[in-house]
């Protein structure tokens, strides 16, 4: 489970960087960033998740 904290954390700080940086690099803003990356790859994950369970196998 610690192995998939590091790399969701990754995730989001790279997202949260590309945000900022589209942004114009504001100041004193990274908490904000941060949780809307974290919020978007929480829901990315949610929606390949819903996916995975709605895939259904092709007959054989």
């Amino acid at each position: 489970m610690s192995g998939q904290i590091g790399r969701n954390d990754e995730r989001v700080r790279l997202r949260a960087y590309h945000l900022w940086e589209q942004d114009g690099r504001p100041h004193g803003r990274n908490d904000e960033y941060w949780q809307i990356a974290l919020r978007q790859i929480q829901e990315e994950e949610r929606q390949d998740a819903v996916r995975s369970l709605t895939v259904t196998p092709d007959p054989a």
